[in-house]
């Protein structure tokens, strides 16, 4: 990362609190949304999208569904960066 990146994006900006707290919460949150077959699906989907496919050719429940995974992503992602702050000595 660059050195002139600022600390405000140090700090996570989709979790409230109680997730901050608690990062356990957000992987919990995260497999009650998707399976982990269901992950690995909407994964796949969301790159066939990136790489070809118009996203505004999916259903609407598909591109929910896919929108809110990112979301549950973007969290997971900060609830690892606490874990890995709170359980590594580096």
């Amino acid at each position: 990362m660059s050195s002139e990146q600022s600390d405000f994006e140090d700090f996570t900006h989709h979790l409230n609190k109680q997730e901050t707290e608690n990062p356990c919460l957000v992987i919990d949150e995260f497999f009650r949304f998707s399976t982990l077959p269901e992950s690995r699906k909407l994964l796949w989907d969301w790159l066939r999208v990136l790489i070809g496919e118009d996203f505004d050719q999916l259903e609407d429940s598909d591109q929910s569904k896919m929108l809110k995974f990112f979301e549950n992503l973007e969290k997971l992602v900060e609830a690892a960066h606490i874990l890995k702050l709170k359980y590594t000595s580096i």
